[in-house]
């Protein structure tokens, strides 16, 4: 029985080594934006209005952003999994929303919708920091 235990810790070990060396490799052989093409295209359109730009911050990491914008993205990829994280600024409070999808394919259509997917959850949390820093705070007044 501690064999078959061990069999599968050695087993599962060299699995994850062995996709983590073909993740670099990936990374390496294709350009991180291109590989993410159409996500970040659907996010631009919708953050930016197409006028983003994307700013490689090393072989595992881009940031999507506008000159003057409220808002940021940030591509990170770990492995076989794509973490994106949205901050948005509005009226000097900040908020951030970070997804993570894993083994995310390279076709174009699912891409998209997983675009849309982000910017559904982040329409909300947008709605709801407008909502809370546009609301007039009550003031408690001690005598």
């Amino acid at each position: 029985m501690l064999y078959v235990i061990i069999a599968l810790a050695v087993a599962a070990i060299v699995y994850f080594f062995k996709t983590a060396k073909k993740t670099r490799l990936d990374i390496k052989q294709e350009d991180l934006y291109q590989k993410f093409k159409s996500i970040t295209d659907a996010l631009n359109a919708t953050a930016f209005e197409n006028k983003g730009h994307v700013i490689k911050l090393n072989n595992h990491s881009y940031n999507l952003y506008k000159e003057g914008a409220n808002q940021l993205l940030n591509f990170a990829i770990e492995g076989n999994n794509l973490t994106i994280t949205w901050r948005f600024k509005h009226l000097k409070r900040e908020t951030k929303h970070e997804r993570t999808f894993h083994n995310i394919s390279q076709d174009a259509a699912e891409q998209e919708k997983l675009a849309l997917t982000l910017i559904g959850e982040m329409n909300v949390i947008i709605e709801r920091l407008q909502t809370s820093v546009e609301r007039p705070q009550t003031v408690l007044v001690n005598n």
